[in-house]
């Protein structure tokens, strides 16, 4: 069953936006509070929830590209992406910002540096 989404409050997007210090939280790129979108982690299709916790602050490209998956589905989605001989622009657009990427998301270092539970993201 789908869940509707609900509306965040100006606290909690800028809440969200502060998570990664004002980034995506996948490929790092600066976000400007306006043109942030939000993320459900665990997608609300997966029964995640709209709470703030599982919610992170996105690029268009990325949150476009993730749809429905999960952090670990968006990393295999990505890898098998930028391995395919010819790419679509979307895709090499993708590929030049992940530029050097070792397969850890920019969330997954924040959360390692912080000494986040790797347990807690599950």
């Amino acid at each position: 069953m789908w869940t509707k989404r609900r509306k965040l409050t100006p606290s909690e997007r800028s809440e969200v936006f502060a998570k990664t210090d004002g980034r995506c939280a996948y490929c790092g790129c600066e976000l400007k509070i306006g043109e942030m979108q939000i993320d459900h982690r665990i997608s609300l299709h997966n029964h995640g929830s709209d709470e703030v916790e599982n919610l992170l602050p996105s690029c268009h490209d990325c949150n476009y590209y993730k749809a429905g998956c999960n952090p670990e589905g968006f990393r295999k989605k990505l890898k098998k992406a930028f391995r395919q001989e010819k790419r679509c622009d979307f895709v090499q657009r993708l590929e030049d910002r992940y530029e050097g990427w070792n397969g850890v998301f920019y969330f997954e270092k924040m959360e390692k540096q912080l000494g986040c539970d790797d347990e807690a993201r599950e």
